[in-house]
């Protein structure tokens, strides 16, 4: 009897240090966690999750989830646990104390025992420095895209005024052109003035010889 007694009494004590270990693990996790009852209530809330919520462990234990989440947003979550067995990284808003909407991705676990919900696990990650950073991204995005837009347009404007100055520049050319083709023809006309007026010129030479010549004679 007295080593059953001493058995027994050891058994306590490791069943007694087990709950402080997994209760100083609990509180040691630095991510937000809570534990609730199959009927979604809360039951345990480490102190990460009273950072984040603004809560004091005392302030919602005994409450249902839904003084966290919204009564439809608990709901959904919950009734995905149950239907999958867990949920993991659902973005959704995180309600703290002070009404702040807090984005937070939340992670849950069902507990099961004997092949039945006997509880959750449920956690969240602060996306507040991701949406801070998604936010940056977005403005560097939108300020990429605003400064190209804007040098699309001056490209656009100097592609119009450089048509226009080929146009132009297109016609000056061609109304050159058609002056130097009528210098060009006047040349030609002159040219062949010339070659008719040496041919009459020489014509005339001719004749004035055969007269000298008979007048000679």
């Amino acid at each position: 009897m007295a080593v059953r007694r001493k058995k027994l009494s050891l058994l306590l004590q490791d069943l007694t240090l087990l709950e402080k270990y997994s209760e100083d693990l609990f509180n040691f996790l630095p991510l937000p966690t809570l534990l609730s009852s199959p009927l979604s209530v809360i039951l345990e809330f480490n102190p990460s999750f009273e950072d984040i919520s603004g809560f004091r462990l005392d302030e919602v234990v005994g409450k249902h989830i839904d003084v966290l989440f919204g009564e439809k947003t608990a709901k959904l979550l919950i009734n995905e646990a149950k239907e999958k067995g867990k949920v993991e990284n659902k973005e959704v808003f995180l309600l703290s104390k002070n009404k702040e909407k807090i984005p937070v991705s939340v992670f849950i676990k069902a507990r099961i025992f004997e092949d039945e919900i006997a509880g959750f696990f449920l956690s969240v990650f602060d996306l507040r420095e991701v949406k801070k950073m998604e936010e940056k991204l977005r403005e560097s995005v939108n300020s990429l895209e605003l400064m190209v837009q804007k040098q699309k347009e001056k490209l656009q404007k100097l592609s119009v005024v450089l048509e226009q100055k080929i146009k132009e520049r297109k016609k000056e050319l061609e109304e050159k052109i058609e002056q130097l083709e009528v210098i060009r023809k006047k040349a030609v006309e002159r040219e062949l003035e010339m070659v008719r007026l040496k041919k009459e010129n020489k014509y005339l030479e001719e004749e004035i010889l055969k007269l000298k010549t008979l007048n000679e004679e």
